[in-house]
């Protein structure tokens, strides 16, 4: 949920690899992973959707607090790759929390210096904005093929 296309980029591939030699023992939870995969592509996660998740505190919760509230008995692969991973992702995000928080206490936005920083700072955002989404939909077509030899599992199992 803290990742992004920048982040993980790199590692779709292997990554991509490992839920494939595990999709035969944990079937559906590989199939979660993967749609957080999916989800961190399409900048549908909560990295993407920052501004939500400080609003909403509650939604920083993680998948092993839905996972032992519903009926799907948590397995191998939960134990050894997910219950880590979601308690590493929930320390990271409230650390980041705290450190944000502290840190606009600290900041004093009054000045002009300031005022001009912002403003050349969302220049800057808004010219390399365009050429970023371009790069970010061609790597994202790239990484969808990657997807499909898992999808095709996923659909059978279903």
């Amino acid at each position: 949920e803290l990742a992004t296309l920048q982040d993980i980029g790199k590692c779709v591939e292997e990554i991509l690899g490992y839920l494939k030699s595990c999709f035969s023992r944990e079937p559906v939870m590989a199939t979660v992973c993967v749609q957080q995969l999916l989800k961190t592509l399409f900048g549908t996660n909560l990295a993407s959707q920052f501004d939500g998740l400080s609003s909403n505190p509650s939604k920083s919760q993680g998948r092993a607090q839905r996972l032992g509230s519903s009926s799907v008995r948590p397995g191998l692969y939960h134990y050894c790759f997910m219950a880590p991973y979601t308690h590493f992702t929930q320390a990271l995000a409230d650390a980041s929390l705290r450190n944000m928080v502290q840190a606009e206490q600290d900041h004093d936005p009054s000045g002009w210096f300031d005022v001009l920083q912002k403003v050349s700072t969302q220049l800057k955002t808004n010219l390399t904005s365009t050429t970023k989404n371009r790069a970010d939909k061609n790597a994202i077509h790239n990484h969808i093929r990657l997807f499909e030899p898992l999808v095709i599992k996923a659909l059978k199992q279903y």
